[in-house]
């Protein structure tokens, strides 16, 4: 058998706390659940808990995928920053005010400014390219 000293093996349990801890310390620093992906009938159905559903779409009404997604608070700070997997991005975000800027593969971009009430109503933003 090994032995392990006793100051290593407590540092060894201590890393592993840590890293059982740490999906639950982002949610703690505010970090909004998010979730991206298509326009099928699955995804209305199981999304409407989300406070916030950001889609992306051309002028054509062709959707969006692969779309960079960068959501600040009214003091300016990040909140989100992710990459759509699909045209609808969702996020469960606290009421308060708050600007989102997207951008496509090729640079262009498109932002906006939301405001989440709370409640039960779920706030849509439309971001269309030309």
């Amino acid at each position: 058998m090994i032995s392990i000293p006793t100051g290593l093996r407590r540092w060894m349990v201590a890393a592993a706390l840590l890293s059982l801890m740490t999906p639950a310390l982002a949610l703690a620093q505010g970090s909004p659940r998010t979730l991206s992906g298509g326009v099928g009938k699955d995804e209305r159905v199981r999304n409407p808990e989300f406070s916030v559903r950001i889609e992306f779409a051309e002028l054509s009404g062709a959707y969006l995928a692969d779309v960079s997604v960068v959501v600040y608070d009214a003091d300016g700070k990040t909140i989100v920053d992710e990459t759509a997997d699909g045209p609808w991005f969702y996020a469960d975000l606290a009421p308060g005010d708050y600007r989102v800027a997207a951008a496509r593969k090729d640079g262009a971009r498109q932002g906006a400014a939301f405001t989440v009430n709370g409640g039960d109503r779920q706030q849509v933003i439309r971001l269309v390219w030309r």
